[in-house]
C-alpha cells in the first residue's frame, strides 16, 4: 500500500503545478481548492483499487471517496471557476500581503496542497490494506458518518448560495472585500 501514496504525491505535484500555471494565466488561485478536493478522491479510487483488504470494503471505500470527492470538486470548479467573477478574498489578501513575491508564495502554497493531498490520503490506505473480512462496527460508524457529512456539506453550500444570491437575500451581511461571501 506504500506504493499507492509513493506515486501519489509525484502525480499530485504535478497537478498543482499545472494549476498553479493555470493560476497565472488567469490571475485567481481559487484553482488551488478544486486540486485538493479531486486529488483525495484520487487517492482514495487509487487506495481501493490497490489495496488487498477485504474486496466489498475497498468497493465501499472507493465509492464513498469518489462520491464525496466528485461532489465537492464539481461545487469547487462552478463556484471558483465557472461564476466566480473575481478571485476569493483568501487568495486576494495573500497575494496583496505577498506583493512582488506572490507567485513564488502560491507555488509553494499550491504544493503543499498536494502534500495534504497524500496525507488525507493515508486514512483510505489504511482501510484498503484492513483484511478482516466482513462488516464492522467500525464500518458501519464510518458510513454513517460519511452519509452525515456529505448530507452536511451539500445544506452548507446551498445556505451559502442563498446568502451570496441577491435576490434571495438583498440585505446579506457578508462582506465580498473582507473575505467573506
Amino acid at each position: 500500500m506504500l506504493s499507492v501514496l509513493a506515486y501519489s504525491l509525484p502525480v499530485a505535484m504535478a497537478g498543482m503545478a499545472a494549476l498553479y500555471w493555470l493560476q497565472r494565466r488567469r490571475g485567481d488561485a481559487g484553482v488551488v481548492d478544486v486540486g485538493w478536493a479531486g486529488g483525495i478522491g484520487l487517492v482514495a479510487v487509487a487506495a481501493a483499487y490497490s489495496g488487498d483488504g477485504w474486496e466489498p470494503r475497498r468497493l465501499l471505500l472507493g465509492l464513498m471517496g469518489a462520491a464525496w470527492s466528485f461532489r465537492l470538486t464539481a461545487y469547487l470548479v462552478i463556484d471558483r471557476i465557472v461564476r466566480a467573477k473575481e478571485e476569493d478574498g483568501r487568495y486576494q489578501m495573500l497575494r496583496a500581503q505577498w506583493g512582488a513575491k506572490a507567485q513564488g508564495h502560491f507555488f509553494y502554497l499550491f504544493q503543499a496542497q498536494a502534500l495534504l493531498v497524500v496525507l488525507f490520503g493515508l486514512p483510505f490506505v489504511s482501510v484498503a490494506a484492513k483484511a478482516h473480512v466482513g462488516w464492522t462496527a467500525w464500518d458501519i460508524a464510518g458510513v454513517l458518518v460519511w452519509t452525515v457529512a456529505v448530507v452536511g456539506e451539500r445544506i452548507a453550500d446551498h445556505q451559502q448560495a442563498n446568502v451570496r444570491s441577491p435576490a434571495a437575500n438583498p440585505r446579506r451581511t457578508s462582506d465580498p472585500g473582507r473575505g467573506g461571501y
